[in-house]
């Protein structure tokens, strides 16, 4: 007899290929690494574990098809903060916002209690340093 899908257990990864063989880094060498080098998925990495490290709850879907299109990378909040809630949409230097992300980023903004940004490799310091 077989299970039902939802029932079945998943095998999960470790790290993930990156199709060269090499295999990517989780996150960059050290707290204080360059990052503008990295791509999205690595970025957003060291970003989730660099908040995590300061208390926050973060929240990232595993898979983005998942959600409504333009939906930023991050949710996530900190307990000693209530009636914020922040979403962050990761890119690299040269990513552009798609046609859906520039909108809700927008829409974020303008509601009470969220901080809605865009966040670059090379503007992670200076968040951190205001986190």
């Amino acid at each position: 007899m077989t299970r039902p899908p939802w029932k079945r257990k998943r095998r999960r990864r470790a790290v993930r290929p990156t199709g060269t063989g090499a295999v990517r880094p989780l996150v960059a060498d050290g707290p204080d690494a360059p990052l503008d080098g990295l791509d999205e998925r690595t970025f957003q990495a060291h970003v989730k574990a660099g908040l995590e490290q300061r208390g926050y709850h973060v929240f990232a879907f595993p898979y983005m098809v998942w959600t409504l299109a333009g939906w930023p990378d991050l949710t996530f909040f900190h307990p000693s903060r209530p009636g914020t809630l922040y979403v962050s949409e990761l890119k690299t230097q040269t990513g552009s916002l798609s046609s859906a992300q520039g909108p809700v980023l927008e829409h974020m903004a303008t509601v009470p209690g969220i901080d809605a940004r865009l966040v670059r490799p090379l503007d992670w310091q200076q968040l951190k340093d205001g986190m």
